[in-house]
């Protein structure tokens, strides 16, 4: 019996794995942050020297020649584990999972040259156009860490689409353990963490927590959305927190995924695994409903209009990074279109009055899975649930 591998033209990899693998020349670049992220950098620079040069620079641990070899080499092979303390005592969860990421090089450019560095080692210089690839050993390389220099960009990066990338960068990672600064001529900033604090009346009329752990859903509110006048109308509530313990398996009653029955879905919530969300409430309302109903706002100071994320520790997942309702607010509050004030209190929060994020972990919800071109989750059951 003869054993058989499959042979694959460069080029093609890196068009299938690179160019077409990414819906956008952001998200290549996020993919390339990763890289960064996971191997302890403090500090990763995005540096567009040019119309047609991009430098990514970090101060992480850097690679030698075995490491370009073993690991940058082999398509689909992944070194990265699960999580890391950093110089700084940092805890990291690795992002990197399926060894494809570094194609988001040839998404971006035609021509690559990187340049790298472990601590004790020499220097190396890998470079390719995606036809052929050359390692070359460099002694001139004298700190720790990766520059990747992108020549002949495939598209042009303008000022405004810079910005763009900052905020792009900002809402889809989330975390301080390492900086990210974009320098293009004059313009040099620190990418910031896109979610304030959440700070009832002044960033919102609401704080939302939610867990689950084991088929049960513990809700906290922290609300600074009425007057005072209200408390003479219901004595026995209080208007500025609310708990409450929620059973999933009792909510999913009349729902069609409850058709698998209770002892399925029960067994299914239990592999999905514990995770949170963080929302911000939010309306605008006119003068006449803030006297009728006795908010304590017309509308608040700060707002956070970005959506819901879905982050996987410190980075999100690529098509819930708030820009669809991916929740389904929207299609719930067009079922129950009646007014807050409705006798039958069935009034649904709409898409637009939430923003904020839920935070599923690496390990944790391992059976959400990531598709493998990075842009959105397999929508099993552990996702519907």
């Amino acid at each position: 019996m003869e054993y058989l591998k499959y042979s694959i033209e460069d080029s093609t990899i890196a068009e299938l794995l690179g160019v077409q693998n990414f819906s956008n020349d952001e998200a290549a670049v996020l993919e390339l942050v990763k890289n960064a992220y996971d191997v302890g950098a403090s500090v990763v620079k995005l540096e567009f020297v040019d119309k047609t040069t991009l430098k990514i620079i970090d101060d992480g641990d850097g690679m030698d020649s075995e490491d370009i070899k073993k690991h940058w080499m082999h398509i689909g092979k992944s070194n990265k584990g699960y999580n890391f303390i950093d110089t700084n005592n940092n805890v990291r969860v690795q992002a990197g999972a399926k060894g494809v990421g570094r194609f988001a090089l040839s998404r971006l450019g035609k021509n690559i040259q990187l340049y790298s560095k472990k601590e004790q080692k020499d220097g190396i210089v890998w470079k390719t156009d995606w036809n052929k690839s050359t390692l070359d050993l460099d002694s001139s390389i004298d700190n720790k860490g990766t520059c990747i220099v992108i020549n002949n960009l495939r598209e042009k990066w303008t000022p405004k689409r810079i910005e763009k990338l900052n905020e792009y960068l900002e809402k889809t990672y989330n975390d301080t353990a390492m900086k990210i600064r974009i320098i293009a001529n004059e313009y040099d900033k620190f990418v910031k963490l896109h979610f304030p604090k959440p700070e009832p009346g002044k960033n919102c009329r609401a704080n939302i927590i939610l867990k689950h752990n084991k088929g049960m859903l513990y809700v906290s509110v922290f609300s600074d959305e009425f007057s005072n006048d209200a408390i003479k109308y219901c004595p026995e509530v209080d208007i500025k927190t609310y708990n409450s313990e929620i059973n999933i398996l009792d909510e999913f009653e009349g729902n069609e995924i409850y058709e698998r029955g209770r002892k399925e879905l029960s067994s299914e919530l239990d592999k999905l695994g514990e995770f949170s969300a963080n929302l911000f409430f939010n309306l605008n309302v006119t003068k006449h409903d803030k006297e009728k109903f006795l908010y304590k706002y017309l509308s608040t100071d700060e707002s956070v209009d970005s959506g819901v994320i879905l982050y996987r520790n410190a980075f999100s997942i690529s098509s819930f990074e708030g820009e669809k309702d991916w929740l389904g607010l929207g299609k719930r509050s067009r079922k129950s279109p009646a007014a807050a004030s409705h006798p039958t209190g069935a009034w649904r929060v709409r898409e637009n009055q939430v923003s904020g994020y839920v935070l599923i972990d690496k390990q944790q919800n391992i059976v959400l899975q990531d598709l493998m071109n990075r842009q959105g989750l397999d929508e099993n059951i552990s996702y519907q649930l």
